[in-house]
């Protein structure tokens, strides 16, 4: 079942405190509750003092025991010790084992959640896992996703493209480059010319920075290989020393 807590809340625009119930912990089986996370509706807050409608940045953790997944989203997560991040959400992951049946408290998922910096990222893989992905999956298609719209932010900025691919080397492959491609074709297919150009710089910058690393891979790996005969010759540092 859900854990609702009151929460005191100042609002963003007026700055007046208020106090409003929070969703912290929601089980994949509450199918309200887990549609609203994954079309990212939970915790909209009305303040009684202004018009401001809106998202409330709070810890949420969800829960789904049938495929053994605990996620945590917790905003601010990067910048965070593992003190403040028990601070955070330690008694809702607390909560989460207490509820379950005694057979299975010591599941070994549930002393691993994966923890997650922003709600959007965790509404993103709540809705992959509700149509069936697996885990992984649904969490690496959320950062592959923001990593493109990061991409499509930098316009004309070559430099920023590459600082990007070179910080995500897992989400900037291969299969990234696909996808550029077949968002191409569907801006094409729509005549939509402007997002297919956008679209054909990242894809272009891509390639590029693919075969650059493919290169440098080839070149350390030719390296590696012949590392005995470059030390046999005393021509690497290996047989400093011995010169010495």
């Amino acid at each position: 079942m859900p854990r609702t807590q009151q929460v005191k809340i100042t609002c963003p625009r007026c700055q007046q405190p208020f106090v409003s119930d929070i969703t912290t912990i929601i089980e994949a089986d509450d199918d309200v509750l887990a549609e609203r996370l994954a079309a990212g509706e939970l915790n909209k807050i009305d303040c009684p003092t202004c018009p401001f409608q809106g998202m409330v940045s709070y810890p949420v953790v969800y829960h789904d025991r049938q495929h053994r997944v605990l996620l945590a989203a917790i905003p601010g997560l990067e910048a965070m010790g593992e003190e403040d991040v028990w601070n955070a959400v330690g008694e809702d992951l607390q909560w989460v084992v207490g509820a379950m049946p005694p057979a299975r408290q010591n599941d070994e998922y549930l002393y691993h959640p994966r923890l997650l910096p922003t709600l959007e990222i965790l509404s993103g893989a709540v809705s992959a896992l509700r149509r069936g992905v697996d885990a992984d999956t649904a969490i690496r298609a959320v950062y592959r996703s923001q990593l493109l719209q990061a991409l499509l932010m930098t316009g004309k900025d070559v430099n920023t493209r590459r600082a990007l691919f070179r910080e995500s080397p897992d989400l900037a492959d291969e299969e990234m480059l696909g996808i550029l491609n077949s968002m191409i074709d569907e801006s094409l297919r729509d005549a939509n010319l402007s997002s297919a150009a956008r679209l054909t710089d990242v894809r272009d910058d891509l390639a590029t920075h693919l075969r650059n690393t493919t290169g440098l891979r080839r070149i350390r790996e030719h390296v590696e290989q012949r590392r005995p005969d470059l030390d046999s010759t005393g021509l690497t540092g290996s047989n400093e020393e011995g010169r010495r």
